[in-house]
This record gives structure tokens, C-alpha cells and sequence, in this order.
């Protein structure tokens, strides 16, 4: 039991380091927060392709705000 408690003492201590670090720290928020932005530009990307696959050849607008607004609920 002596050799687990350590183990976990040990990733305890190596989570708190990376947390302290506030540049990491800060790439996590902000990788966060363009969650939305990055599923709306895959929308219209797919949105895009199929359009093309299909013989169309152009793009379709971005995704509306109640297709973004319905990802970030989830």
C-alpha cells in the first residue's frame, strides 16, 4: 500500500507543478475558449466538401449561431 500511496502522491505533486505554471495554465483557458470558434470553422469546412463532393464547387455560409450555440451545450 506504501508504494501506491506514493505513486499518488507523486502525480499529485506533478499536477500541482503544471498547474503553478501560469503559461501553461493560460494555453489551457484559452485552447478552451476557441473550442466554439474551431467547431463552427469544421462545420463549414465539412459543409464545404460536401458541397463539392456533390458537384456544387462552392462553400456554404458559416454555420449559423444557433448551430454554434447548440455545440456548446453539449
Amino acid at each position: 500500500m506504501e508504494c501506491r500511496t506514493g505513486s499518488v502522491q507523486l502525480l499529485i505533486k506533478k499536477l500541482h507543478l503544471l498547474t503553478k505554471s501560469d503559461s501553461l495554465f493560460g494555453q489551457l483557458i484559452e485552447l478552451r475558449d476557441q473550442l466554439p470558434d474551431l467547431f463552427a470553422a469544421t462545420l463549414h469546412l465539412r459543409a464545404g466538401m460536401e458541397e463539392y463532393a456533390g458537384g456544387v464547387g462552392y462553400f456554404r455560409s458559416p454555420p449559423t449561431e444557433g448551430e454554434v450555440a447548440q455545440f456548446r451545450q453539449k
